[in-house]
């Protein structure tokens, strides 16, 4: 692997948090660039990074840091990338790629597409993955290992673009999956975004419970555990994530509310055969995913 020559002179990674700099450590353990630089707003956190392996240099200007860069990867919340994207359009070179890994797609193509066209070459990514945890302290180079990808394809976008966003993500070991803007935003409001709230709902009913918390610290179960993990998330990243994809996101709600109501109804009848029938269509159902995963 290192004895080819890598796809890139000048990578510039927007934001090294965990997804910053495990993008970093990927691309450096696979060879994909002769230089990697990290821009950010906070010089010490960055200068941490560097020191950590993620990247080469360190930068604190977005316009000079993208100049020369010919890969441009926004990883910061949605509302950063879709501030940061006019100034990064505008500053880098023609030719150049940028993509990111926001996990809501129609708000930022939206802004790449109203910026005037010199050359430069915007392609919505969404990698399905991540952490609980949060900052540059917690990067690993094989973060993206297994992962879907999701690449934003419209009827204009440049083929041999997209090639090029798909290699990367296939280079650091994610599946890389075309899929247009509008499907995307609707499908990880019900896999991804919903289920995030759902936990953070689950959270905030049983704070309410006003039980001891030592006690309840302590008798909690794998089940609580395991199903309400990910609304230890950043507050920060989900808040953007609602404010550019609500139509899809309250959609999605709507929906559970409705299967809630459903399940409601048959728990509080005497006849449980309705209930036993929703509970095993939606174990095999389960069980389906699994097996083609």
């Amino acid at each position: 692997m290192m004895d080819r020559a890598p796809y890139h002179e000048n990578v510039t990674i927007i934001g090294v948090g965990l997804l910053g700099a495990s993008l970093g450590m990927a691309i450096r353990r696979h060879n994909l660039a002769r230089r990697i630089t990290g821009c950010g707003r906070n010089r010490q956190r960055l200068l941490d990074a560097r020191s950590q392996g993620a990247i080469d240099a360190v930068s604190t200007d977005l316009s000079e840091a993208v100049s020369s860069s010919d890969l441009i990867i926004l990883c910061t919340p949605v509302q950063h990338i879709i501030e940061n994207l006019p100034t990064v359009m505008r500053a880098a070179e023609p030719g150049a790629l940028v993509t990111d890994v926001g996990s809501t797609k129609g708000a930022i193509l939206r802004v790449a597409a109203s910026i005037e066209e010199r050359g430069v070459t915007f392609i919505g990514s969404h990698p399905m993955a991540g952490s609980d945890r949060t900052g540059h302290e917690h990067g690993t180079p094989d973060l993206y290992e297994g992962a879907t990808t999701f690449i934003t394809v419209e009827e204009t976008t440049p083929k041999d673009k997209v090639a090029e966003v798909s290699q990367l993500w296939r280079s650091v070991g994610a599946r890389a999956v075309l899929i247009h803007p509008e499907r995307h935003d609707r499908l990880v409001a019900a896999i991804s975004h919903l289920p995030h709230l759902l936990a953070v709902a689950t959270v905030r009913m049983v704070s309410e419970v006003h039980d001891d918390e030592n006690f309840l610290r302590w008798v909690i179960g794998g089940g609580f555990r395991d199903t309400t993990r990910i609304a230890k998330g950043s507050s920060e990243m989900w808040r953007d994530i609602c404010a550019t994809n609500p139509q899809a996101i309250v959609e999605a709600i709507d929906a559970l509310l409705e299967k809630m109501q459903e399940i409601r109804h048959e728990i509080a009848s005497t006849d449980m055969r309705e209930l036993t029938a929703m509970l095993e269509e939606a174990r095999r159902y389960r069980e389906g995913l699994e097996d083609e995963a």
